[in-house]
């Protein structure tokens, strides 16, 4: 009896997976969360061109200027002030925001890479 070793049970094929895609996942947070970090310190030291940036576009975005065919918009012929009016919504704004400042990361890591 002496001769016979206790092997331990191995775990199932599903928790294998499941650990290995957990890991995995854990993995794929911590690269988001050093990136994430990373982009806020450029923001933090950038703040006056992306504070500039944000209040530009609210201003760009969100103009109207008077009336619209003089409140007629299905008969353009009739237009006798036509003026400039923008339609975007709220969640178009903030899209729109979001894009240019991820564009302004792109340019500041850019920038920071080529002199290091």
């Amino acid at each position: 009896m002496d001769d016979i070793m206790y092997q331990a049970p191995q775990p199932s094929r599903l928790k294998r997976v499941r650990g290995s895609l957990w890991s995995g996942f854990l993995g794929i947070f911590d690269r988001v969360m050093d990136g994430l970090e990373e982009d806020w310190k450029i923001v933090r030291h950038e703040s006056d061109l992306f504070l500039g940036m944000l209040l530009f576009l609210l201003g760009l975005l969100d103009f109207h200027s008077g009336k619209y065919c003089d409140g007629n918009t299905a008969d353009y012929l009739s237009c006798t002030r036509p003026v400039t009016y923008y339609y975007y919504t709220w969640l178009e704004m903030i899209l729109i925001i979001l894009g240019v400042t991820f564009i302004l990361l792109w340019f500041m890591k850019r920038k920071h890479s080529h002199t290091h």
